[in-house]
């Protein structure tokens, strides 16, 4: 599976159906709840983005990370809620959770175990189905990162922000759940033209252009391959509603499996696109796909336009697991 700097999204999940290996920390000092936090930015400046503009451009955005953390003991993740604070939803372009000890050279990123988007904050949380839960070993250093984009109207509200940071709250299961939980591992998916960027162009003047493929593949980081049998048990996607993204369409072998559209959210200059609980089993060899759709009415092309998905994955086996 290759890794890249992710954007968007919260995740698919997959459920794991026989006795696994797995080791087992039962020690009573485990927390039911771990925080990771970013630096704080003093002052986060709006900018000009006019149509064209895409938001990876260097003046475009702005990235603050965590601490490098590790924990002695390993954690069993039944939630992840995420918190922006002392800035509006619509500020957040994405937030990932990396796992710091599984890095692709060719790309330079780590994995991420967790993406959340602004078209997430709806529900800025993700919560796995009973008996299943993130599996991280202890002693597995993970970082937070978060990239902030501040545009003037009418993309944003463009204000000027104080004390900027952003956290994440992991909810982790009791000792007396731990032996009879099963792990899940996170997928991410995203459409790109070449090489490792998260992005893709649409076209000047055009309706309802297709990015993606239904096409299984190997060399996509927008297809992936199931390693063993087992079942998604949560999905989210993302898309930037407000450059024209209207639908991410997901594909198992080619066929349908998961329709999003993305809507205008209440709050302004937000969007929603929808994340939660699924039950779709897989065989091992099956390829998930994505497509997403896009419209843009100008005579100018857009440059960052995105289409993400995630993936909780659990297979009966759990020796797949990464």
């Amino acid at each position: 599976m290759k890794y890249i700097a992710p954007v968007l999204i919260i995740t698919i999940a997959v459920i794991l159906t026989a006795s696994f290996e797995t080791p087992k920390d039962t020690k009573d000092n485990i927390p039911r709840t771990v925080e990771l936090a970013t630096a704080i930015i003093p002052e986060l400046h709006p900018h000009e983005h006019t149509h064209g503009d895409s938001m990876m451009q260097a003046t475009h955005h702005k990235f603050s990370y965590s601490e490098k953390v590790s924990y002695p003991y390993d954690l069993w993740i039944k939630k992840i809620s995420f918190n922006l604070q002392n800035a509006d939803d619509t500020v957040l372009h994405h937030a990932d959770l990396r796992r710091l000890d599984q890095y692709n050279e060719k790309c330079n990123a780590f994995r991420p175990i967790l993406s959340i988007g602004e078209d997430s904050m709806y529900n800025p949380s993700a919560v796995l189905p009973d008996g299943y839960a993130q599996y991280i070993p202890k002693n597995t250093f993970l970082q937070l990162s978060t990239m902030f984009h501040n545009p003037l109207p009418p993309v944003g509200f463009g204000k000027e922000y104080k004390d900027v940071s952003t956290k994440i709250t992991m909810t982790l299961a009791s000792e007396e759940e731990i032996n009879n939980l099963k792990p899940v591992d996170f997928i991410f998916l995203a459409i790109m033209e070449e090489g490792c960027g998260s992005t893709f162009t649409v076209p000047a003047n055009t309706d309802e252009f297709i990015a993606g493929t239904s096409t299984p593949s190997t060399e996509s980081f927008s297809s992936y391959t199931f390693p063993g049998d087992g079942a998604i048990v949560y999905m989210g996607a993302h898309l930037h509603g407000w450059e024209g993204g209207q639908a991410l369409d997901v594909y198992l072998n080619g066929e349908p499996l998961k329709h999003y559209d993305t809507k205008k959210a209440d709050r302004p200059y937000g969007y929603n696109t929808i994340h939660g609980q699924e039950s779709f089993r897989v065989k091992a060899g099956d390829q998930i796909t994505i497509t997403a759709t896009y419209s843009n009415p100008y005579p100018e092309p857009i440059t960052g336009a995105m289409g993400m998905l995630g993936i909780y994955y659990a297979p009966d086996n759990p020796k797949v697991l990464r």
